[in-house]
């Protein structure tokens, strides 16, 4: 089963992306600011690759409460360097997120793409979730 890693504070985006994701055999692991991210995602992204060795893709809004995505990046290679060279997408609404302070921490590290975001939440989550089939590939639930 591929499973993907999704940082968004947005409950209204994150939410039926999950929905959508789950009816399509892909497990997502959520958090949705940095304490949420250390007391729940983390561990369970440790747990993942203890009994399964991978993490198909990590989703990072970069703008975050409580913790901004390149910080996540960060703080979840030094918790597990195994996740290196797992594809990293950065998925913002800025025009130019190379310019984004912290953007050089991940991008040296992790193959980066980048998503930009719509305004629009359904518009929005259909793109997510088409760009991450897209990237993984179908699966079976």
């Amino acid at each position: 089963m591929s499973v993907v890693f999704l940082y968004e504070d947005r409950q209204d985006l994150c939410d039926p992306a999950v929905e959508q994701l789950k009816a399509m055999g892909v497990e997502t692991i959520t958090a949705w600011d940095g304490i949420n991210f250390e007391t729940v995602a983390l561990p369970k992204i440790i747990e993942l690759y203890a009994k399964q060795g991978q993490l198909s893709l990590m989703i990072i809004d970069v703008w975050v409460q409580h913790g901004d995505g390149f910080d996540i990046v960060r703080r979840l290679k030094t918790a597990l360097p195994q996740v290196e060279n797992v594809p990293l997408v950065i998925w913002t609404d800025a025009a130019a997120p190379e310019q984004l302070s912290g953007w050089h921490l991940v991008q040296r590290h992790t193959p980066i793409d980048v998503l930009h975001k719509p305004t629009e939440p359904q518009q929005a989550v259909s793109e997510l979730v088409g760009f991450i089939m897209r990237t993984i590939g179908p699966r079976r639930p």
